[in-house]
Formats: C-alpha cells, structure tokens, sequence
C-alpha cells in the first residue's frame, strides 16, 4: 500500500497510508526519488505560507491545506509497469497515481535521480530569462543552495561564463570552488556587478545584491518569504544606482519569451540540460522515505547538515 509524508502540525510530520483513487484512468507508478525543494517546504512544514498565497503555491495531487495538515511535496520520479522514468509534479508519496497528462518521460540518457531535479531546474532557466541578459559575464549567484546551485550550472552550460558565487556557509563556498566556480564569502567581495540572482530566502542576501549593483543593476529575486516581512535599506545606493529587483517566479513564462516559448517548451529544454552530467555533483545527500518525517523535524529547525540538494530514495 501507497504512503504519503504528511505535515501535521508546524513541529509534526508523518507517513500516512494512501488508498488507490475510484477513478481507473489514472496511471499508477512506484516512485524512485523525489527533491526536497527545502526553502519552500521548510515554510509549508511550518505553517508559514501566508493565506492569499494559497492558490499561487498549490501543486497538482496536493490535500489538505496550507493551514495544516497538509500533503505536499515539489517533484517526484518514478516508473510505470513498462520500466519508463517518469516526471511528475506530486508530493512525497511511494506509489503515486497521476493522469498521463501530468506525467512528462525523461530524456534517453538521463537517470531517474538526476531527473528529479526538473522541476527546479525550470525556476533555474525562467530566472535567467526574467534577468533579459544580453550577454554574459559579471554576474553573481548569492547562494549555493538548491536553487543556486542549479542556476550556476545552468548558466556555465548555457553562457560559457561561470558566474560568481557568494555563499555564507563554508561547507557550501567550499564545494562551489570544488566544482570550478570562484567563490566568496560575503564580506570578501566589495567590486560592483550588473546582475545578481538572490537564492538565499534572506534578507541579509538580498541587501548584499543591492549593496553590490553598479548603475542600472538587476537583483533577480529567486527567494519566497513566506508571510515573513523583509526590512531592506534602500537609502544607501538603491535610488542613486537606478537599481531594479526583479521578481522570478516559475509558474509563468516572463513576458518577453511568451512569443518564443510555453511551458512544455521549457520542461523540455531543461530536461535537455539535464543530460549533461555534471548536474549529479549537485545532489549531495539521500534520504530514505521512511526517514522523512525525521529530516523535515530538523530542517524545521534549520540543523538539516551539510548539503547542496536533498532527494527522497524510495
């Protein structure tokens, strides 16, 4: 029988059986990996996503509400009676039941654990359509998390130019430089830039982005806040530099490429991407399902360790 992760309270979590849905058209598969996108379901396990942002951040098989309890989860793998690998937005669960519509079958050459990545991998590629670089270069990633983490690989894939990462934790600088990438901890950059992505969920990473712009610069938004406020200094440089932040979110394409691309356009040109190998180095640990409940206690507390990306090995 299924199990799903289930949020219970903002300090409780469990597994919960699944019974099969009544409706027969829906294609069953067993789930191999799903990614902990961690910023955002760090917020939905404590019950800090703010009431009008329920329908913008409502993902497909979701129950319950963002009041508690409730079953969600991001991006799951898995494979279906004939051994296809198999995409799917749906919430951590270890059998799944989902209409062929919603599934999307991964690319020859691409593994399920990699694959599961394609989700964020969208977030990654619309956050570099929403900064409009016409070119590349003098551009800093301010986190090397998740998200960060995807959006550098994907700009050394698509531009050639590895960006620059500023990362707070050691552990994470660290593992940036060992994958190529120039990193540095905040207070050891002061030169200016013409764009910075802000992937941290912080307010102390988005002022560093605003503090760091040259004339005209663009702060890419990357981070969701939940119902927590942000205090930002804005009489420091934000006017003189003409700065502009600008915010990133997956759900729609950015005006300017709507002419050129739609949605499955864009899963398909990620997962693409996803081909290239170098995207494994990014996941850094595993999780067995049966251990989800435990992970989501301390990453509620923020004590998760060491990591870039977390999936859920079924």
């Amino acid at each position: 029988m299924s199990r799903a992760l289930w949020h219970i309270s903002p300090s409780q979590s469990e597994l919960r059986h699944v019974s099969r849905p009544e409706n027969q058209s829906l294609q069953q598969v067993h789930a191999l990996f799903s990614m902990v996108s961690t910023g955002t379901e760090r917020l939905v396990a404590r019950g800090e996503v703010d009431a009008t942002s329920d329908q913008s951040m409502a993902v497909p098989y979701m129950e319950g509400s963002f009041g508690l309890p409730i079953k969600y989860g991001y991006s799951l793998v898995g494979s279906n009676e004939d051994g296809e690998i198999l995409h799917c937005m749906h919430p951590h669960q270890s059998t799944v039941y989902v209409a062929a519509k919603n599934f999307f079958l991964a690319p020859e050459g691409v593994p399920a654990k990699r694959m599961v990545l394609l989700s964020n991998m969208e977030t990654a590629i619309t956050a570099i359509w929403d900064a409009a670089l016409d070119e590349f270069g003098d551009v800093v990633i301010c986190g090397f998390g998740n998200i960060g983490s995807l959006l550098a690989t994907t700009l050394r894939l698509t531009s050639g130019t590895d960006p620059i990462v500023v990362e707070a934790d050691s552990w994470r600088r660290k593992r940036a430089a060992d994958m190529g990438f120039q990193s540095f901890k905040p207070s050891d950059l002061h030169d200016e830039f013409r764009v910075c992505f802000n992937t941290t969920s912080s307010e102390t990473g988005l002022q560093w982005c605003i503090d760091h712009l040259g004339i005209e610069g663009t702060v890419v938004e990357l981070s969701w806040y939940g119902n927590q406020s942000v205090s930002l200094a804005l009489g420091r440089r934000f006017h003189r530099n003409r700065i502009r932040i600008v915010s990133s979110q997956v759900a729609t394409i950015p005006a300017h490429m709507q002419e050129q691309v739609n949605v499955a356009d864009r899963k398909r040109i990620c997962a693409d991407l996803l081909t290239d190998k170098g995207f494994d180095e990014l996941v850094t640990n595993e999780i067995a399902f049966e251990e989800l409940p435990q992970f989501f206690d301390l990453l509620r507390r923020g004590s998760q360790g060491n990591g870039v990306i977390w999936v859920v090995k079924y």
